[in-house]
């Protein structure tokens, strides 16, 4: 029985409320729930942050091995003991814990995400266990044949009916009927062949695909260097700090980011730093806030490539509110990175 959230802003509790056996959001909204799970952790007793605390490191750990398939038995032991000490109250307060009526024993998450957020997955799967990764918008997405997938890569394999290789760079494509009662622009963004031009760039490993990035999106520098914006800004919202990141360097000589903070967790940082503010603007503009965020960026930065590291960054000084009009953020939290480049160019 399918069930709506009547509010965003109470999906916590509409979760808790329902306890779904299959959950279908988008990426920033679990990571806002590991957000919120990192502030209450934060005001808990020493003793449960310390345990959370090595539950997490541990978790994290445990996830990278198992998705490379080298877990033992000693490993899953441990695991299963810090599951039940924390893990397992955590996945009850999201009402994601294993599900044990009518023969049910296991809950999904299925959120669609670009090939980049492997390694946002990798991080919380050590509390989710998440299977399987969901793959863009459904318009773009290629029918596939179940089976046990590879981390980072679309779930199961594609057949011969639903995807094929192009030696066109730039494009990944599969088959759809076309856009309803509007042929012109069906015909438009279809080859000769009939297949559909996704605008997607993909890495095939035997008959398995992987999505990089939107093709328009990629960043050449006045170096010359291509880059995918994505993988870096998804490397910057891996922070319990950062709500949001926009990667711009287009034709210049390094990246730049503009960074939206969790108002959350930054502003429980900073009253564990006797910081005062009295908004979100206000505490955007402190300097303690942007040491905290540089030093965010610069542990991101560790994991990038030399071309691909963060030189200098602004600070959003408003939320991104997908339901404002004009906001240059869709409901589901996709930015809009022509019009965040013409509003923040200041």
């Amino acid at each position: 029985m399918p069930h709506f959230g009547e509010d965003l802003a109470d999906l916590p509790r509409t979760m808790f409320e329902v306890q779904p056996t299959i959950l279908f959001t988008v990426p920033r909204y679990l990571q806002k729930f590991a957000g919120q799970i990192l502030v209450g952790i934060a005001n808990t007793s020493r003793l449960k942050r310390a345990v959370y605390d090595v539950a997490l490191r541990y978790g994290r750990g445990y996830a990278r091995r198992r998705w490379d398939g080298g877990t033992g038995l000693i490993d899953r032991a441990l695991y299963a003991l810090l599951h039940a000490v924390a893990f397992r109250p955590i996945l009850h307060m999201l009402g994601l814990l294993p599900a044990q009526a009518s023969g049910v024993r296991r809950r999904a998450a299925v959120a669609g995400d670009d090939g980049a957020m492997a390694d946002l997955w990798r991080q919380h799967d050590g509390a989710l266990r998440s299977d399987r990764d969901g793959r863009r918008n459904h318009q773009r997405s290629a029918r596939t044949v179940p089976a046990a997938g590879r981390r980072g890569y679309c779930p199961g394999r594609l057949d011969g009916a639903a995807g094929r290789r192009r030696r066109d760079p730039g494009q990944c494509v599969d088959l759809f009927d076309g856009y309803w009662k509007q042929p012109e622009l069906s015909r438009a963004i279809k080859d000769g062949d009939g297949w559909l031009r996704t605008g997607d760039i993909g890495e095939w490993s035997g008959d398995r695909l992987r999505l990089i990035d939107r093709a328009r999106d990629f960043i050449v520098t006045a170096g010359g260097k291509t880059i995918s914006p994505s993988y870096i800004e998804n490397r910057l919202r891996a922070s319990a700090y950062v709500a949001e990141a926009i990667v711009f360097g287009h034709a210049r000589k390094y990246l730049t980011a503009l960074i939206e903070i969790d108002f959350d967790m930054v502003a429980e940082w900073a009253r564990s730093q006797n910081i005062s503010y009295t908004g979100f603007t206000s505490l955007c503009q402190d300097d303690g806030v942007r040491r905290l965020l540089h030093g965010e960026i610069e542990r991101a930065n560790g994991d990038l490539a030399r071309v691909e590291q963060i030189k200098d960054f602004r600070i959003l000084p408003k939320a991104l509110d997908p339901e404002e009009e004009g906001e240059p953020v869709t409901p589901t939290r996709k930015v809009k990175r022509k019009l965040m480049g013409e509003r923040f160019r200041e």
